[in-house]
């Protein structure tokens, strides 16, 4: 099987809504960055395994299960399967997250 490599700085943002870009994509497991410009956010929704999130550029909040968490650049978390979890972009500048979704089996 041939390496993959992908470059996160050259992931678009989108002036009318967040993007999420699927870098890979295996049986259980799926890679992906989230963009959000300012003021962007995404819905709180479920997932039916684990989800892992790094802060990668700007900072923004987590909502998980109700609460607000701060995240910036360098923080890591861990939303449990079946965790309500959403997203928003509250500051100036852009904000990425690369998470890692892994599926029950």
């Amino acid at each position: 099987m041939e390496m993959q490599r992908k470059k996160m700085n050259d992931l678009p943002f989108n002036e009318e809504k967040f993007l999420m870009h699927n870098l890979f994509r295996e049986k259980n497991e799926t890679v992906f960055v989230l963009n959000f410009k300012p003021g962007q956010e995404m819905p709180v929704h479920k997932h039916p395994g684990n989800l892992y999130l790094l802060g990668c550029e700007g900072e923004g909040v987590f909502i998980i299960n109700g609460v607000h968490h701060p995240c910036k650049k360098g923080y890591v978390f861990q939303i449990e399967p079946d965790e309500e979890f959403g997203a928003v972009n509250n500051s100036e500048e852009n904000f990425s997250v690369y998470a890692v979704m892994s599926k029950r089996s």
